[in-house]
This record gives C-alpha cells, sequence and structure tokens, in this order.
C-alpha cells in the first residue's frame, strides 16, 4: 500500500507543477471565451438590427412608389376633370382624387414613421458595430497575450504531461479514480500528510488512533472533514525525493 501511496503522491507533485504553471494563463482563457461570446452576441444583434433597416428602407421605397403613382393617377383624374360630359363623370373623378389624397395622407403618415425607425435603427447599427469593433480588438489583444505565455510554458508543460503520463500508469486504477474525483472536489489538493496532528488540507484534526493507522501505510485514509486522502511523513518525503521536477 505504501508505494501506491508514494506512486499516487508523486502523480500529485507533477499536477501541482502542472497547476502551478497554467496558472500563469491566470483569467485569459474564460475570459476569451466570454469575449467569443459577446462577439457572436453582437454580431447576431448587428445582423438583426441590419435586416430590420433593410426592410424599413424597403417599406419607404415601396411607400414612395405608391404615391407616385396615386399622384401620376390624381393628375390623369384632373386632366379628365376638364373633359368630362356629365355630372355624374364629374362627382366621380372628385371622389376618385379625394380617395387617392387621403391614401397620400396615409401613406405620408407611415412614411413619416418609418423614416424616424430607420434613423433609431441606423443609430443602433452604428453603435453595435462600435461595440463589435471594440469587442474584436480586446479579443485580439487577449489572444496576442496568451499565445505569448503559451509560447513560454508550451515545452515545460508538454514535458510535464509526459511525466504525469507515466507517473499515473503507475497509479492503482481504483485509487486514480478516487483521486481525480476528489481532486475535482476541493481543489488543487487531493492527497496531502498529516501536520502537527491535522489534516495538510483543511486544519481539520486528526484523532491519534487515526494518525497512528496512517503511518502504517497499510490502508488509505480520508480525511473526515474535507474528504482528502491522507499521507504518512514518510510518504511525503519519499515521493518528494523521488520526483525532480
Amino acid at each position: 500500500m505504501k508505494k501506491k501511496l508514494v506512486a499516487l503522491y508523486k502523480l500529485q507533485i507533477v499536477d501541482s507543477k502542472l497547476d502551478e504553471i497554467n496558472s500563469k494563463r491566470g483569467d485569459l482563457p474564460s475570459e476569451i471565451d466570454s469575449l467569443n461570446e459577446r462577439v457572436e452576441e453582437v454580431e447576431e444583434e448587428l445582423r438583426r438590427a441590419k435586416e430590420t433597416l433593410k426592410n424599413i428602407i424597403e417599406g419607404i421605397d415601396s411607400i414612395d412608389s405608391d404615391i407616385s403613382m396615386l399622384k401620376e393617377n390624381i393628375k390623369r383624374w384632373k386632366k379628365q376633370l376638364t373633359q368630362v360630359k356629365s355630372n355624374r363623370e364629374y362627382d366621380s373623378l372628385q371622389k376618385q382624387i379625394g380617395e387617392a389624397n387621403e391614401r397620400i395622407d396615409e401613406l405620408s403618415e407611415r412614411r413619416a414613421q418609418l423614416i424616424k425607425q430607420q434613423g433609431e435603427v441606423e443609430d443602433e447599427v452604428k453603435v453595435l458595430e462600435k461595440d463589435l469593433k471594440e469587442l474584436k480588438e480586446e479579443l485580439k489583444s487577449k489572444e496576442e497575450e496568451l499565445e505569448e505565455i503559451n509560447k513560454e510554458i508550451r515545452e515545460e508543460e508538454k514535458n510535464l504531461l509526459k511525466v504525469r503520463e507515466k507517473f499515473a500508469k503507475e497509479v492503482d486504477k481504483i485509487l486514480l479514480n478516487q483521486y481525480e474525483r476528489i481532486r475535482q472536489a476541493v481543489g488543487v489538493l487531493a492527497v496531502v500528510p498529516v501536520n502537527s496532528g491535522t489534516c495538510g488540507g483543511c486544519g481539520a484534526r486528526v484523532p491519534s488512533q487515526r494518525i497512528v493507522e496512517i503511518w502504517q501505510n497499510n490502508k488509505i485514509y480520508r480525511c473526515e472533514a474535507c474528504g482528502r486522502i491522507l499521507i504518512s511523513d514518510d510518504v511525503y518525503k519519499e515521493a518528494g525525493e523521488s520526483v525532480k521536477l
């Protein structure tokens, strides 16, 4: 069992070094992910705004075409007024002219509304384009910053991952799975020595009898408070002395 515990702690030493290297990236990866999401959101907002603007402009063009046609009709009907031969024809033309003018007024009012909307949407498009440009510039800057960090740590990280793969093969599979679960649950350190009668992870008091059992290196013991795997000082020292990073 001691051999298994030593192999496990050796693995954690490598993982801790990998965590230390990864910490150099800071929050850049998550910031880049957030920026990418925001860029996609703004691009979609911009796409919708431009589509709305296109529809508004098409609506204005359609109204202009209708108004132009109505004005041509009015012009033609007014000319016909001078040529009518009965009051009935005259009244009919006057009615058509009146209805056409009313329709022009309605269309002109609608056109004014669309012109106002056009201005508002054009302003929105400008703001979104500005926001998108700034977001892309910020994203590019952070990606370049992260790439520089990756260049600095890539080789060391690559070598450590090879060492980790080697050490992981030396660890009992059941114990390795347990280690991975604890590491995911509590954070960086899943295996800790007992320090002055306390858990080296959370500081909880370890019963004296349990400490004696841990020092015998015959069984896996976990902290009752945080769930970390507890190891003896012998295991801690032997693993530390055998790993040179």
